[in-house]
């Protein structure tokens, strides 16, 4: 966090604050990870702990807290989005389809 005079930056706390909150549910985590075609040992290398714990998350055993929470949430939404980049490529518009 930025700080100001000892304090916390309010802006900055109320980004992380929006962006935690913003985590999906256990099975959109999984559901985003795989048409990102991501493992979840990937992801676990990614932010630091283990593969297990990645599991628990996706299947509702855990909850990610405090940093990891919200490094995960930007994870998920960067991955989301290349999912979705990729996704008219995966649905057969190429030349092959016609």
């Amino acid at each position: 966090y930025l700080q100001l005079s000892g304090k916390v930056h309010m802006g900055t706390l109320i980004q992380d604050a929006r962006l935690a909150a913003s985590l999906p549910g256990p099975a959109t985590r999984m559901a985003i990870r795989r048409r990102a075609c991501v493992s979840r040992a990937d992801i676990a290398a990614e932010l630091g702990c283990a593969t297990v714990t990645v599991t628990r998350w996706e299947l509702g055993q855990r909850e990610p807290q405090r940093e990891l929470r919200r490094e995960y949430a930007r994870l998920l939404k960067r991955l989301e989005k290349v999912a979705a980049s990729a996704r008219p490529a995966a649905a057969g518009d190429g030349p092959e389809a016609a």
